[in-house]
């Protein structure tokens, strides 16, 4: 699964930055809501199940694995995207920092879609 190291070694604050300020391929937003996405593919799922077994005879033994292995990729990729938000927070938090050593006191204001992010 080097796939997931790679994913770690990308988890840098530059690499965003390439991502936001050059060309890059545009990658599909999905502008549904979560909720929207997830009933989208249970929706697709059922229906081929109920395709291959009308009867819904087997549909148990059918969907105990599928669900055994979306519930450890979810796991995963959750854990995952925890850390690298960390790792990133963190590189922020030491650049700002950094741009702002000695005594004075970092007071930094972001506004963006109504929020306000403080920085003390």
């Amino acid at each position: 699964m080097n796939y997931i190291s790679g994913i770690f070694t990308r988890a840098d604050i530059q690499q965003i930055r390439k991502v936001l300020l050059h060309d890059v391929p545009e990658m599909h937003i999905d502008p549904r809501s979560y909720p929207e996405r997830i009933e989208s593919g249970h929706k697709h799922l059922t229906t081929q199940l109920h395709r291959d077994d009308p009867n819904e005879k087997n549909l148990g033994e059918i969907t105990e694995p599928i669900d055994c292995h979306a519930g450890a990729i979810e796991e995963v990729y959750r854990e995952i995207g925890l850390q690298v938000g960390i790792i990133l927070a963190t590189q922020i938090e030491q650049k700002l920092k950094t741009a702002f050593t000695g005594n004075m006191i970092m007071r930094c204001f972001i506004k963006r879609d109504k929020h306000i992010i403080r920085f003390l």
